[in-house]
């Protein structure tokens, strides 16, 4: 009889390690889950043309080199991006860009707004916490006083 007591006690402690152990694991992983994991960021890049003039947009990324018609009163999505790093420090959508530039259609009028300034984009970026990943979005506003 005392040799089954002896045989019990040590399986509980057998059952208490292992449950312990568990625990701990468990802990870990949720640990390891929640501090390593980056969800990364993504979003999208318009051109809004509030002018009465046909603008060109040409533009290169790492994979692309393009140009773009955008017509007057109209928004045109123009690019979309995404990357590592957390979207909620997310800067300015000009360095998704390695080269940048806009011009009327129309040789005797410039645009006098500098696309490659962060202060003239409208950026709208609705991750404020750690884990959020939510869509970014860029605008790049032309009205009738930014062409001279």
């Amino acid at each position: 009889m005392q040799i089954s007591q002896t045989v019990s006690a040590n399986a509980k402690k057998t059952t208490m390690r292992n449950k312990n152990r568990l625990v701990f694991i468990s802990i870990f992983i949720t640990i390891l889950f929640m501090f390593g994991c980056d969800p990364g960021h993504y979003g999208k890049t318009f051109i809004r043309n509030d002018s009465s003039y046909t603008i060109e947009l040409k533009y290169q990324t790492h994979t692309i080199d393009t140009s773009i018609v955008i017509q007057p009163h109209s928004l045109t999505d123009v690019f979309h991006f995404g990357g590592l790093g957390s979207g909620r420090d997310y800067g300015c959508c000009v360095y998704e860009f390695t080269n940048i530039s806009l011009k009327t259609s129309n040789a005797s009028k410039t645009i006098t707004k500098n696309i490659t300034d962060c202060t003239n984009w409208i950026t709208t970026n609705p991750n404020s916490r750690r884990f959020s990943n939510k869509e970014i979005n860029c605008e790049f506003v032309v009205t009738p006083s930014d062409i001279q």
